[in-house]
């Protein structure tokens, strides 16, 4: 029993000290250690919009790679504007009764642009260029605690770089 004892205590030490590595996990792994949580920004400019009079929005339509069957399955995917590059509004996000919001399928993600207010936006300049990020993640992340609403969050929580 003696030697069965000392066998299982050199056993784990020799586990700790050989199975644990210093620098950690190869790959892009965020904080969660969730390697498959990616994430891409995309520059709209002015000349990248349609507009749709049918439901009087301007609409630009996108590849995103990122977005596979299984996150469009069972996934989320949270997008995000800027009109500055400092601060990102979640989608989708109401400033001065124009509505900024996106819709998405496998390998796509469309931006819209349309009025709360009814007014007609067939004539509206666009911003030169608009930012965009988007992120794109299986379900077990939805189950995090993390503000999607606040990109920060997203982004500090899910080690996300940019």
């Amino acid at each position: 029993m003696k030697n069965l004892f000392k066998k299982i205590a050199l056993l784990s030490i020799a586990m700790m000290v050989f199975g644990c590595s210093k620098d950690g996990a190869t790959g892009a792994t965020g904080a969660t250690g969730n390697a498959n949580v990616q994430s891409s920004s995309i520059t709209v400019s002015a000349s990248q919009w349609t507009y749709y009079s049918s439901n009087n929005t301007w609409l630009s339509a996108n590849s995103a790679p990122l977005i596979t069957t299984s996150i469009v399955n069972s996934g989320l995917v949270h997008a995000y504007m800027t009109t500055d590059s400092s601060i990102y509004y979640a989608l989708p996000f109401n400033l001065n009764g124009i509505n900024y919001s996106y819709n998405f399928s496998t390998g796509f993600i469309d931006f819209e642009i349309g009025s709360s207010n009814n007014t007609n936006l067939s004539s509206a300049t666009l911003p030169a260029t608009l930012k965009f990020r988007y992120v794109a993640a299986p379900s077990t992340t939805g189950k995090m605690n993390i503000n999607w609403n606040n990109y920060e969050d997203v982004k500090s929580k899910l080690n996300l770089k940019e």
